[in-house]
């Protein structure tokens, strides 16, 4: 069951998460010359920082490290960050390099959400809840220049966007979810400036 996917433009390589097996794999853009990235008992979605020397980052939400957001090098993958534990039921990531943080939905997690960490930590530091009500969150986003973090959640069937914040930023504490398309509008062309009123 594939689960995830990034992309490497540079060395023409995608990474390919197989939450069944547990493995994350390195291959050609083609599908061919396939070889094992990490294995763990399971993973979820992948995301890929491609300044410096590279790093992909993975959630674990149901093998022997559940609840984890784990990065690793893309030369030393075998040298691993946990960047946060005890995440609650990690599902979808996102890496915001420029303010060295990383995102990602709890679906599943009592009460769910959105998430968010230092992307650096060296070791599982803390992790703060944002955007609490959005308890089915699945798909999540980042605008590192504009500063907005955009998910889609699933029982709402609705596109929002969010100021994107991290412990500091004071506005995490009443982040306010911008319903921007949902189910039964799919064109995609223009923007709605309503707000949702589902996290204030």
């Amino acid at each position: 069951l594939f689960s995830g996917i990034a992309i490497n433009h540079f060395a023409g390589v995608m990474y390919v998460a197989d939450a069944t097996s547990g493995e994350i794999a390195g291959c050609a853009l083609d599908g061919t010359s396939c070889s094992r990235f990490v294995a763990e008992d399971s993973v979820g979605h992948v995301a890929i920082d491609l300044t410096g020397g590279g790093q992909l980052c993975w959630t674990d939400f149901g093998g022997s490290n559940p609840g984890t957001v784990t990065c690793a090098g893309l030369s030393t993958p075998g040298i691993r960050r946990t960047v946060a534990s005890n995440a609650g039921f990690p599902y979808a990531l996102a890496l915001d390099v420029a303010n060295d943080r990383v995102y990602w939905t709890g679906p599943f997690a009592t009460g769910g959400g959105v998430y968010t960490a230092t992307l650096s930590a060296t070791s599982s530091g803390p992790h703060t809840r944002l955007l609490p009500s959005l308890s089915e969150a699945r798909g999540i986003a980042v605008d590192s220049i504009h500063g907005w973090i955009y998910v889609t959640v699933q029982d709402d069937d609705l596109l929002g966007r969010a100021i994107g914040s991290d412990e500091g930023d004071a506005r995490a504490s009443s982040p306010c979810v911008e319903t921007l398309k949902t189910c039964v509008d799919k064109s995609f062309g223009e923007t709605h400036g309503r707000h949702s009123g589902l996290d204030h």
